[in-house]
């Protein structure tokens, strides 16, 4: 009974958006399905979006909900001239590649740099990669970003597909996987200029962009942030203000964060 009501809750808060999700996805009633809990706990399923996307996802897990906020609610609040603009762009936290491949899909000329150290979410990365036939957009590699190269230890729940490196949950375990600094990604693919830069890294987005050089923050026009509250010292505040410092110009809608080059047109 319990579950039914939060399911009921959720489905009215969710309710602005299920035209959306008809006239976006072909196998419509799959989402429904899955959002209901009908669908078999990690069984892989693929969404066809009309656009001609295919997406395989885990059905019961945050995967479906990561989908939602990158191509139905714009949670990262992309206009089409920022896609269409777009020639380079860096993907940290890459997940299943649902954002990777969003701008890979739409702009004619891009590349992007997909970062994702999760074993299970990397293998699914390159799945859609390789079902849209993106491999001469999307450039994948299983590593972490942090403030420095080396190793860094995720914490991964035993019970959900969610990583970090701040975030300790109850039944989480550790891994160690190799890590680079967003200085290095610019240094090692010759990036002059990220026309693009998105960061849903579980806590880690503040080492990463309060140690990166004020070089490789001027030659990145955009940055679109997913914030997880640490603590007083870190959260969506804390990256606000250290963009509005670093000439950006920022919007904020709950927990994401976009910030534009106020020279940039």
């Amino acid at each position: 009974m319990l579950r039914l009501s939060h399911k009921l809750i959720s489905g009215l808060r969710e309710l602005p958006y299920w035209y959306k999700y008809i006239s976006y996805f072909e196998n419509w009633p799959t989402y429904v399905l899955d959002w209901l809990g009908l669908i078999r706990s990690g069984e892989i399923i693929t969404y066809h979006l009309r656009s001609g996307i295919k997406l395989k996802l885990r059905a019961g897990t945050a995967d479906r909900i990561a989908m939602s906020n990158i191509m139905v609610k714009n949670s990262y609040m992309l206009s089409r001239s920022d896609v269409q603009k777009c020639n380079t762009a860096i993907d940290i936290g890459a997940h299943i590649g649902v954002f990777s491949i969003l701008l890979a899909f739409l702009a004619k000329n891009i590349k992007v740099y997909a970062y994702e150290p999760e074993p299970s979410n990397y293998a699914l990365l390159l799945e859609n990669i390789k079902t849209n036939n993106l491999e001469s957009k999307v450039y994948p590699s299983k590593l972490a970003v942090s403030d420095s190269k080396g190793f860094v230890e995720l914490y991964l729940h035993s019970e959900s597909i969610g990583h970090s490196m701040f975030i300790h949950l109850p039944k989480s375990y550790r891994i160690k996987v190799p890590s680079i600094t967003l200085d290095d990604i610019f240094r090692d693919n010759n990036i002059t200029t990220c026309d693009l830069l998105k960061i849903n890294a579980e806590g880690a987005e503040y080492p990463i962009l309060l140690n990166t050089s004020k070089q490789v923050l001027t030659a990145t026009r955009t940055i679109c942030v997913q914030c997880h509250y640490l603590s007083e010292k870190y959260n969506c505040l804390t990256i606000e203000k250290f963009l509005l410092s670093r000439g950006f110009k920022v919007i904020r809608k709950g927990q994401f964060i976009k910030a534009r080059r106020q020279n940039v047109v």
